[in-house]
Formats: structure tokens, C-alpha cells, sequence
């Protein structure tokens, strides 16, 4: 059935004419949904580059899957976090009991820490900062009325896997961190 024209010249759309076109957008939709996944999941060598890179850009979004809660990929940088304090030499600033919490917390404060380098911020933030001084000071410095605390250097120490073949062979990378 055409549409029926008004006195103007515009075409006035019935309300059958509309659900049609209504259908017809919807059928678009779920078939350029389905292409677009089809681009992301079919192997490279069948999908052209331009096709799998839009497949890409719609589907990890609001599809990709994050499989590392179930088989994690080993670190590729391993770090930690060493200080100096006044004229001494670097060492790690986990120097205190020996115990599994203490290991997770000084691994997590280090991670953080690599993130944020990573990101292209050698200053860590205030909270770090904090629990970075307490842990470089815990048992050596204990602060008393009208003592000020020693200065304290700190920086990140990455030792990288170079080559995935040969993973014991590491590169050693150390970043200075700011700490006002």
C-alpha cells in the first residue's frame, strides 16, 4: 500500500507502513549484532583485517570475558618496593615478622605502586605514600614528641621476563619514585 500524500507534498506514514519499517530495523539490528560477533570469534585467516578490527571494537566492550579468575597468567614482572632511609643502604620495605599476611600486603602495596608507574605516575598517592613510610619505618623509628622522622627514599624494582621461552632470565628495571 503507498503512502498516502498530503496537501503539502509530504508522505504521511501509516501505522502500518511504521511496525513494517519497525520490524525491518529490528531484524538489521540482530543481523549486523550477529556479523559483528561472528567477526570477533571466527579465526583470523577467514575474517579480513578491517572486519575482525570492528568486530573487536563492538564486541570487547560488552562481551570479552576475563578467564584469569580460573587459569591466571603467571606475572610477567615480578616487583617490589625498597627504601632508604636517612644515609642507610635500599632495602625492602618488607623487613618485619615474616608472615604470610605481611608478604600479601607488601605484594599488593608493590602492585599498586607498579600500576600507577605503569600509568605514567611516579607519585604515589597520599594512602601508598603512608603505608609505604610505615612499613620502611616499622621498628626503627619510633616517633616521640619533638622527633622529626628521617627522610625516606623509595623506589619500584622489576625484575621482567625478556623472554617467555626463558623465563628465569630476568631484566632488572628500577623506577625512582617522588616522595615529598
Amino acid at each position: 500500500m503507498a503512502p498516502s500524500v498530503d496537501v503539502c507534498g509530504f508522505a504521511i506514514f501509516t501505522a502500518e507502513r511504521m511496525a513494517r519499517d519497525r520490524r525491518l530495523l529490528i531484524i538489521l539490528l540482530v543481523a549486523g549484532h550477529m556479523a559483528l560477533l561472528a567477526c570477533y570469534t571466527f579465526p583470523q585467516a577467514i575474517v579480513p583485517e578491517r572486519l575482525r578490527v570492528l568486530g573487536q571494537l563492538y564486541t570487547r566492550p560488552l562481551f570479552h570475558q576475563q578467564w584469569l579468575l580460573f587459569a591466571p597468567d603467571p606475572p610477567v614482572c615480578s616487583c617490589r618496593l625498597e627504601a632508604r632511609v636517612g644515609t642507610r643502604g635500599w632495602a625492602d620495605i618488607d623487613h618485619g615478622p615474616d608472615t604470610y599476611l605481611q608478604r600479601r600486603s607488601v605484594q599488593a602495596l608493590a602492585r599498586h605502586v607498579q600500576a600507577q608507574v605503569h600509568a605514567g605516575d611516579t607519585r604515589p598517592t597520599r594512602e601508598l605514600l603512608m603505608a609505604m613510610r610505615t612499613l620502611a619505618l616499622h621498628g626503627d623509628f619510633e616517633p616521640g614528641e619533638g622527633r622529626i622522622p628521617p627522610d625516606v627514599a623509595f623506589r619500584l624494582v622489576e625484575r621482567c621476563v625478556v623472554d617467555p621461552g626463558r623465563p628465569l632470565d630476568r631484566e632488572e628495571r628500577v623506577t625512582a619514585l617522588y616522595a615529598p
